[in-house]
């Protein structure tokens, strides 16, 4: 029987007991030395023990590194497979900031992020901004129409019409309220009107004595007249109007106010008289042949208005002669006490502008033509004031009435005095009074008068004319023309009152 004590160890024992510690073992060598490099192999068991946790870490993570990157090879293959074929779901971009931050040591990045946000956001916000407009509304301004000190005595709507000497047509001037407008300080009426929406002015001109009102052919709500200065474009300009109303009674009405201001303006007018008279001087040489030596003078007075007489010129301080240079230092004259005499010697004829300045400082000028046709002769000019005051208009009554007031002698104003159109009956009128100036009993008459007095005729055109006046002078036929239609109305009426005069106007005028 054998000893207990002296047993073999048995060789199956020991392989079981090794076995148990082989395949950790294993599995650690297999990983530090793939390639089985026995220098590489695990010490002692002791060292085994404390490194075997290390080793087990290090294997797991290498076998999760290996996993995830065949992992993500595979699904790269599988897109890029599919994306071949036009297939697979749809790419996206790769978000990478999972990944910054767990990368990042401390929260300091995440913090200046939330900060950019933070801007970026309200950078947004800054941008809905309102913008304030480009145009913006300037202050108030007052503008004026030159009206404030003008009274409204009449209104009608209207349409005008302005006649066209080159096409020789009617053209439509605008649509709108006709009106006449009384200055408040003196009187003058003017007639006005304006385009509807526009407002721009189509007619602007004063009521003067000489203008007629004609009716239109084939028309009774229509009127026709012509005007010497209309002022609606700005200059001066001779024109021919003509309005047409809604009916004959409003046309009516319109005639009966117009017809109205002419007599409230007629003294505002005033009548210029220049008296020039020449003599030969007997006995005394010229030094040119054929032309004796004379000596003339001239004198300027004014009309009164009611009784057409001559009166002293008191309204104008100061009145200058504009002579011919060949007077040298007697050229320019200038005369300030009534009747403003000027006389001289010489022997040939010219054309002179005369200077006549009134009490308010304005000056008027005329031109009047020197000629030795007759001993004495007159010639008459209409002169126009606007707004006088003071010293001015106190001498402006003592040459007749002024419009709207009446005169210091307690007589009444020449528009109550005179006669007016009323219900479209007209009263009788004084021979040689009348204001309603026929073109047509104009013409005859000039055709009645003698050579004489057709030489003064020609004289007034000739001093009066303005750049619009039409006329021809035949001096080898002795002939005279001139179209009375381009005439201004102070030269009209000076003509027909001269007519008239000479008794060459029919008494149906």
């Amino acid at each position: 029987m054998a000893d207990s004590g002296d047993a073999k160890p048995t060789p199956s024992a020991d392989q079981s007991a090794s076995s148990d510690l082989r395949p950790a073992e294993q599995e650690t060598n297999l990983v530090r030395n793939p390639l089985g490099d026995p220098s590489s192999e695990a010490p002692a068991s002791d060292a085994q023990d404390t490194k075997s946790t290390t080793y087990t870490e290090s294997a797991a993570k290498a076998a999760s590194s290996a996993a995830s990157t065949a992992s993500a090879a595979a699904t790269g293959v599988k897109d890029s497979v599919f994306s071949m074929f036009g297939g697979g779901a749809k790419k996206e971009r790769k978000v990478e900031d999972d990944d910054n931050a767990k990368n990042e040591p401390s929260g300091s990045s995440k913090a200046q992020k939330k900060e950019d946000e933070e801007d970026d956001k309200a950078e947004e916000e800054e941008a809905d901004v309102e913008f304030e407009p480009v145009v913006r509304l300037t202050e108030k301004v007052e503008t004026k129409t030159n009206e404030e000190m003008e009274e409204q005595v009449f209104k009608m709507r209207a349409k005008l019409f302005k006649f066209d000497r080159d096409s020789r047509e009617w053209k439509e001037r605008g649509t709108g309220d006709v009106r006449l407008l009384k200055h408040k300080e003196n009187g003058k009426t003017r007639l006005v009107m304006r385009r509807d929406k526009t407002l721009k002015v189509c007619a602007n001109h004063y009521v003067t004595p000489d203008m007629k009102l004609s009716p239109n052919v084939g028309s009774d709500r229509s009127w026709v007249w012509n005007v010497a200065a209309d002022v609606s474009e700005g200059e001066p300009e001779a024109q021919t109007l003509a309005i047409r109303f809604g009916n004959s009674e409003n046309a009516n009405l319109f005639k009966e106010a117009f017809i109205k201001a002419q007599q409230d303006n007629e003294s505002l007018f005033q009548n210029v008289k220049i008296v020039t008279e020449q003599k030969i001087i007997p006995g005394a040489d010229s030094g040119v042949t054929g032309f004796p030596l004379r000596h003339w003078s001239m004198k300027i007075f004014l009309l009164h208005a009611d009784t057409k007489q001559e009166i002293d010129a008191d309204i104008f301080e100061s009145v200058t002669y504009n002579l011919h240079d060949s007077f040298g230092d007697k050229a320019v004259q200038t005369f300030k006490k009534p009747p403003f005499r000027v006389a001289e010697d010489g022997w040939g004829e010219f054309e002179l502008r005369i200077d006549m300045k009134d009490l308010s400082g304005k000056v008027h000028n005329i031109v009047h033509d020197l000629n030795f046709a007759n001993p004495r002769y007159e010639t008459k000019q209409i002169i126009t004031f606007k707004n006088p005051k003071g010293a001015l208009l106190e001498a402006l009554r003592n040459s007749g009435p002024i419009p709207g007031e009446s005169a210091a002698n307690g007589t009444e104003t020449a528009g109550k005095k005179r006669t007016s159109e009323i219900g479209g009956t007209q009263q009788k009128k004084k021979k040689g009074d009348s204001k309603v100036i026929d073109m047509d009993k104009l013409a005859e008459g000039l055709q009645k008068l003698g050579e004489d007095d057709l030489l003064l005729v020609v004289q007034m055109v000739h001093d009066n004319k303005t750049e619009d006046s039409w006329m021809r002078n035949d001096a080898e036929q002795g002939e005279f023309h001139v179209d009375l239609y381009t005439l201004p109305e102070n030269l009209i009426k000076m003509l027909w009152d001269f007519t008239n005069e000479k008794n060459a106007i029919s008494a149906s005028a």
